[in-house]
């Protein structure tokens, strides 16, 4: 009895923490679909193949906004060392290495991330435009501790010219899971940095009668329409991806709960048991109590309380 409540107290505890994470805000619209894209039998620009598909899926109806990224959630990281930024002095031994995710100019209104310093980047982030990038919360905090870090400038590594120009700040969002805490995170304009659309966000207009399935539908066609040879990996919301990360927490649950169950169930068998037995080993008591005028109450109070095992013969 003690091992299963043991057992069911655990699953309890475990179900506590899923619902914990779960209920956590990733920082992003968890309603958005995200389509992974394998782009590599495709020859060309990367940049100039995700600009036409985010013009096909402009035109398809129900999509009110769609973007691209080099990374999805929990879909790979790119990390870059070592950042060097004006006025900072890094400590001994300091982590200076920040993540990166290339990304086009809709990706936070696409992902509904809002901006809270700063400004998005626009269409004129370009090749030969000045070289700029939007921070996280984290790696402002991380870097400058209060100040404003819009327009300040950095560079990838300490001997190259600081020519990155930070033009905004962006809330904190989730990057590997929902367990780790979010990243010192530098978003650039894939404009810029050149990688091929590798996952798509598409968000939907608020119409109820339009199907998910014919929206899916239309964005495969659209996909076929820019480039026959690329093949989509996967196409589902974003909220999947996030419940697929707490895979070991939902698994470790339902097997202590299992385990509590099944302990649970065999103990009521062994205590059964026992008791049966006990009833039978006392059926003459019970009858001599009962005609001596014992009462059921008193008989059933006999049966239920805790009773010794018999005694060896002698």
């Amino acid at each position: 009895t003690a091992l299963s409540l043991v057992l069911i107290i655990a699953s309890g505890l475990f179900l506590r923490t899923l619902l914990n994470l779960k209920a956590i805000d990733p920082g992003f619209d968890e309603q958005v679909l995200e389509a992974n894209l394998d782009t590599s039998l495709v020859s060309g620009n990367g940049v100039a193949l995700g600009t036409a598909l985010l013009e096909r899926l402009s035109t398809v109806p129900g999509v009110e906004r769609a973007s691209f990224s080099q990374f999805g959630f929990g879909r790979g990281a790119s990390r870059i060392c070592c950042i060097s930024l004006e006025g900072y002095v890094p400590h001994e031994n300091e982590d200076k290495s920040v993540r990166v995710q290339p990304v086009s100019a809709e990706y936070f209104r696409s992902l509904s991330i809002p901006i809270i310093a700063g400004r998005p980047f626009a269409d004129a982030d370009r090749n030969r435009a000045p070289r700029v990038a939007i921070i996280n919360e984290t790696m402002a905090r991380h870097y400058f501790r209060g100040a404003d870090p819009v327009g300040k400038r950095f560079a990838w590594w300490h001997t190259a010219p600081k020519d990155v120009e930070i033009v905004g700040v962006v809330r904190d969002a989730k990057y590997d899971n929902l367990r780790q805490d979010s990243p010192r995170l530098v978003y650039l304009p894939a404009t810029q940095q050149g990688p091929g659309p590798n996952f798509v966000q598409i968000r939907a207009k608020t119409d109820r009668e339009r199907q998910v399935a014919t929206l899916v539908q239309d964005f495969r066609a659209a996909i076929r329409t820019v480039g026959p040879d690329i093949r989509i990996v996967s196409l589902e919301p974003l909220s999947a991806a996030v419940n697929r990360t707490l895979a070991p927490e939902r698994l470790v649950s339902w097997l202590s709960m299992g385990f509590g169950i099944v302990a649970i169930l065999l103990t009521s068998v062994g205590l059964y048991g026992l008791l049966s037995y006990n009833v039978v080993r006392k059926t003459k008591e019970f009858g001599i109590r009962m005609a001596l005028g014992a009462g059921r109450l008193t008989i059933v109070r006999m049966v239920m309380a805790v009773s010794r095992l018999p005694e060896k013969s002698k």
